[in-house]
Formats: structure tokens, sequence, C-alpha cells
């Protein structure tokens, strides 16, 4: 059966329609999502390339797919192919992306992670420290580091500017990591959920682990950080809660339950 992911936009067509891509081994689609719950409307613009993965840019009128044919095609939020970047990983899985404004990209294939400059059309650097399957990298705020998280637990620091690999930070687990996130207030401060349920929380500068939660009692899947207080990070999980964090006092402020496993939170 065919794999799908999907990413919304919710600027790129004004405050009363967002706009949602999905991706699948038929190619990219994008979808108008009115608001008021009407159904969502397939629009003209589309790849018909086999894809793996989707990503909007932080300022979602860019959008990035990753496909088959290992390169990144790069769209307008109109559907209009604007550039192709050959990333070299045919045959790889790309597991994950993540941008810097509109001028850099970083995706993971195995075990490396490549990071490329959008306006050149070139590879920057390749990073390949880890030593097993990376599940996840995110850019900080100035696009001048990018986290990487792997299968095996190892969590790496990336300086993009001296291309090199310049820490790990060690979470005392080798569950596999399944999100590594920088803090949208504290632009030093990460936060990283792993497969035995753990959420840490990083100072990435001092390059130490400043808290460590065990809530979750299954695989914890998704976290974020909050836009408004920097003490607040929220975590979801497998065992069907949403759990709520101050990292500031190192304590749960709420665990709520829900019906169903969940994957994602934002």
């Amino acid at each position: 059966c065919p794999r799908v992911g999907a990413v919304m936009s919710t600027d790129a067509l004004g405050p009363s329609t967002a706009l949602l891509a999905t991706c699948s081994t038929d190619g990219v689609k994008l979808w108008e999502v009115p608001a008021g719950g009407a159904s969502p409307k397939l629009t003209a613009g589309r790849s018909s390339v086999p894809t793996r993965c989707v990503r909007w840019n932080p300022s979602n009128q860019l959008l990035a797919a990753v496909g088959f044919d290992g390169r990144i095609h790069l769209m307008s939020a109109a559907g209009q192919l604007l550039q192709v970047i050959d990333c070299g990983t045919v045959g790889q899985d790309v597991t994950c992306m993540s941008f810097s404004g509109s001028k850099l990209i970083a995706v993971s294939a195995g075990s490396a992670v490549h990071v490329y400059n959008i306006k050149d059309q070139c590879l920057v650097h390749t990073f390949s420290k880890h030593t097993d399957t990376v599940t996840s990298v995110a850019f900080n705020g100035d696009g001048t580091h990018v986290i990487s998280g792997s299968m095996n637990g190892d969590i790496l620091l990336h300086n993009v500017q001296h291309k090199s690999t310049v820490a790990s930070l060690s979470a005392c687990t080798s569950n596999a990591v399944r999100i590594v996130q920088y803090s949208l207030l504290k632009v030093n401060y990460a936060a990283s959920a792993h497969q035995d349920g753990s959420i840490a929380y990083w100072d990435v500068v001092g390059r130490k682990m400043v808290a460590m939660f065990r809530q979750h009692t299954g695989p914890a899947t998704d976290i974020t950080f909050s836009t408004v207080s920097a003490a607040l990070v929220v975590s979801v999980g497998q065992d069907r809660r949403v759990i709520f964090y101050d990292v500031q006092t190192k304590s749960v402020i709420k665990s709520v339950p829900t019906d169903y496993p969940l994957r994602s939170v934002s």
C-alpha cells in the first residue's frame, strides 16, 4: 500500500483556509482545507514523483518533498515546482527533514545528515558520525547548528558553519530517539523524546541534560515547545496521554488521557 505523510500550512492561503500537503508513492498533493470543518478540496498543483517525506518551511511559503529518486523537490504554496536538488540518496529511506528559514534544509538518509543550501543548490556538508539510522533532525533558531537523534539513542550536535560534529549528548538510554526539537524561545535549549517513553531536556551550549521525565508508560512519539512560555513543554505518546511539563521547575504540570495512541503534537 502507498506510504502516506501529511503536513499543513496555516499561512499560505490566508486566515480562512489552510493548505495541506500529503505525499505517498503516487506523489505530492495539495489540499485546501476551509475553516468551519468543510471537506478538503484537492488543488491543481501537485507532483507525480513518488515521495517519502514533505515539509513546509517556517514561513509556510515553500514546500520540500524528498522523492524516491533521491532528490529534493522544492515547490511554492501554489504547487509550482521551483527547483530540484540532487541529494544523492537514491535507495535510502529519508526519514526526516528540517528547514532553516528559506536558505538551508537538512535531510537524513541512513546514518547521515545532509545539509543543503537552497539558493545555491549545493551540498553544504554531510555529517556522518551516527552509527545507526537517523530518526530526527532539527535546526536551531539561527541555522548555525543541527541536532540529530538516531535509532540507537545517540544525540549529536553539528556546527553547520564549521562543518563539524561538536558534541554528543548522553540521555543514559539506548532506546531510539523518536524526535529532537529546539526550544522556540530559549534557542540554546532542546528536548528529545525516546522509545522507552522518556523525555529529556537539554542545555545544548552546556552539553548537559537539565531534566529527565519518565511519565509515559509507552513510547513517546512527539514533543513541542510552547510559543508563549519558555518553561512549557508538551509530549504525546502511544500510551494515549498528553503530558505538560514545567522544565524550569522540573515538574509535571498535568497529564491528560485520550482515547487513542497519539503520534504528533504541535
